[in-house]
């Protein structure tokens, strides 16, 4: 199915049945929402947590051990990023403002709080509190859907989803009660189970296999939740670079100005680069991919 082909279809799931107003319009606003910032408040939070985790594994002599680290850094981020990647979807696909929609982002928000709490002791006894709160988040977001979507065509493509994600789940609770490189493996697993799942359209014997089209609808709405994000992390890298700055005592020395320098220049840098390069041809590449 060519990429036109597909937007006409669910352009059709848009008009066809509405499923009680809940699926957006081509007359939806296309103005994040305050719940969708709020959302993108706490993947910041979950994502500091991250990185405190990864300079904690970073720096060993032990070259195995260094990469130990990343695989760790990498299992933790992925599901951190697939929910946030799930919320925008919904948000895109949902109007947000509808009850089943702000019920959806709300849970995956507080999963995402759960999970950055619990994510520096992911792999050293808190496995279960991370892999637990992303599992019910994931599961129950899918189940409000359904709920909300009634009879409409659309409730097919949430049910293969939730089949596949199932699957990842038995990985992911699993390996939350081992320990050490068996942990890391069955949590790769279900990883892999994912995103490799949501790449093939979730196929499933009488269902067959579904892309959800409904970004390459609404490109720009979701470049600029990339951009509000990306505009969040670094708002909160120069709140953490300030109160370092500010709690040292004494006399400030030319090494800290320096520092603080240094890591002012390089926050501007990064928001040039994305908001004067990358981030104006991102619509464009959602408009031509697919979910």
């Amino acid at each position: 199915m060519s990429c036109d082909e597909a937007m006409r279809k669910d352009h059709g799931w848009w008009t066809r049945g509405r499923a009680g107003g809940l699926l957006r319009t081509r007359e939806s606003s296309q103005q994040a929402t305050y719940l969708e910032l709020f959302f993108d408040l706490i993947m910041v939070f979950a994502l500091n947590r991250l990185v405190a985790f990864a300079l904690n594994g970073a720096g060993s002599v032990d070259s195995s051990f260094e990469w130990i680290a990343v695989w760790k850094a990498l299992l933790l981020f992925t599901p951190l990023i697939w929910a946030w990647t799930t919320t925008a979807y919904i948000t895109t696909r949902f109007e947000p403002y509808r009850g089943g929609t702000q019920q959806s982002v709300l849970l995956g928000a507080f999963a995402m709080l759960v999970m950055g709490t619990a994510l520096p002791d992911a792999f050293d006894g808190a496995g279960l509190v991370f892999a637990l709160a992303y599992v019910v988040a994931q599961t129950g977001r899918v189940l409000v859907l359904v709920r909300a979507l009634g009879a409409h065509p659309l409730r097919d493509l949430y049910f293969r989803n939730l089949a596949w994600f199932s699957l990842a789940a038995v990985f992911w609770l699993i390996g939350a009660f081992t320990t050490g490189m068996e942990q890391m493996t069955l949590w790769s697993v279900a990883v892999v189970i994912e995103l490799g799942s949501a790449r093939l359209g979730w196929p499933l014997p009488g269902l067959g296999r579904e892309r959800a089209w409904a970004w390459a609808l609404r490109p720009h709405y979701l470049a600029e939740r990339y951009q509000q994000l990306v505009l969040i992390a670094l708002g909160e890298t120069i709140l953490s670079v300030g109160a370092t700055f500010a709690s040292g005592r004494g006399r400030v020395t030319l090494t800290e100005i320096f520092g603080l320098l240094v890591a002012f220049l390089t926050a501007v840098l990064l928001w040039r680069i994305y908001f004067h390069r990358a981030g104006l041809v991102l619509a464009s590449v959602f408009h031509f991919g697919a979910f």
